[in-house]
């Protein structure tokens, strides 16, 4: 578990997204708002936002990932890294 102070759900391993505004919750096979408060079984999942190799370079969200050979690699900041390489928190 981790801390849930400012996150959304889309943030959460455990929510499994239907629609732009809401998305299935894994734990309790409800339907829940991306943007409601965040239940105690929150599991913050892997992006490129919290990434220690992420440098953001616009208020936008998007910057480069110096976790990868390539250190020019552009990526954007709510991108799902569960499979990256570089990822590390």
């Amino acid at each position: 578990m981790s801390n849930t102070k400012g996150s959304k759900h889309d943030d959460c391993k455990n929510f499994i997204p239907v629609d732009a505004a809401k998305g299935l919750c894994a734990w309790t096979n409800e339907m829940i708002a991306i943007d409601s408060e965040c239940c105690p079984k929150f599991e913050e999942l892997p992006k490129c936002k919290n990434c220690k190799s992420f440098v953001d370079r616009t208020k936008d969200g998007l910057g480069n990932c110096v976790g990868l050979e390539d250190k020019s690699f552009w990526a954007y900041g709510e991108m799902p890294a569960v499979n990256c390489q570089g990822w590390n928190n």
